[in-house]
């Protein structure tokens, strides 16, 4: 086994998540690195639901090596799109975005298994470079009425003092194993480094 495996083993992090943890990483290391990062993900979830995350990210950091940095950032991805003001700190993501924002969603009405396009358009206006996380949230529509938030990820980048940048990415409304849709009206919700900074939304059609 590498030694960067032997050091995250042994690391409080995964003392820490519990015995079954340990177990987990060790049936599948050095095998399979994203069900292991998935694992150490579910471990955090399951403690920082019923404890202090700050005291779960306190663990954090502790090998210097490029893998459990990746492990780390992997399994802070949940956190990071909660906009958990630490761990977006512990990433250089703590500062909210100087600049302006214009956040479009097209069409403003589709049907059940087609795509929406989302269109992003940044103006920094800050005097030194920014390193940003961009999420959306989609608010989806309930059966019995309502909505159910669900967070995706979006561009990871840095800008420069002064630069304007565009991005667009087409979302999926077709149904999948894991996810039914239904008909009403669908918010989707702009985060740069966890923060709210934009609003569009869409009509969904059966």
């Amino acid at each position: 086994m590498a030694e960067p495996f032997k050091n995250l083993i042994n690391a409080d992090v995964v003392r820490q998540a519990g015995q079954h943890l340990g177990q987990a990483l060790q049936a599948t290391l050095p095998d399979d690195f994203h069900h292991a990062a998935d694992v150490l993900e579910a471990s955090f979830k399951s403690v920082t639901h019923v404890e202090d995350p700050d005291k779960e990210l306190g663990l954090l950091r502790t090998d210097d090596t490029g893998l459990a940095d990746w492990l780390e950032r992997h399994a802070s991805r949940t956190l990071i799109k909660q906009g958990h003001g630490r761990t977006l700190t512990l990433w250089g993501l703590g500062t909210a975005f100087d600049g302006n924002v214009r956040w479009q969603v097209s069409p403003k009405r589709i049907a059940i298994g087609e795509s929406v396009a989302l269109n992003l358009a940044l103006a920094s206006t800050s005097a030194s470079t920014q390193a940003l996380e961009i999420d959306y949230t989609v608010h989806h529509a309930r059966a019995q009425g309502g909505a159910s938030a669900k967070t995706f990820k979006g561009w990871r980048m840095s800008l420069a003092p002064g630069e304007t940048l565009s991005l667009a990415k087409l979302h999926s409304m077709r149904p999948v194993t894991t996810r039914r849709y239904h008909p009403g009206e669908h918010q989707i919700d702009l985060r740069i480094n966890g923060q709210i900074v934009a609003q569009a939304g869409f009509k969904l059609t059966a």
